[in-house]
């Protein structure tokens, strides 16, 4: 059963998480009207980069780029 409230076509954005490594998490959430792009180490989710984006999809894509540096540092 559809969720009553929110229209058809709602498309807002969510907050979005991943774990490039075990070590390490990145996180896109909504600060201040704005989307800040935080990459976190774990476990005691120490900042190791923090960016700030008006517009969802460029914080994502920041997100995705920073896990890819992430992945690569990693392996190499």
């Amino acid at each position: 059963m559809r969720d009553q409230r929110r229209p058809t076509g709602d498309q807002r954005e969510r907050p979005y998480r991943f774990a490039p490594t075990p070590e390490t998490l990145v996180v896109v959430d909504r600060v201040l009207r704005r989307w800040a792009v935080t990459v976190y180490r774990m476990p005691g989710r120490e900042v190791l980069a923090e960016d700030y984006f008006e517009d969802w999809g460029l914080a994502k894509a920041r997100a995705e780029d920073f896990g890819h540096l992430i992945r690569s540092r990693r392996v190499a």
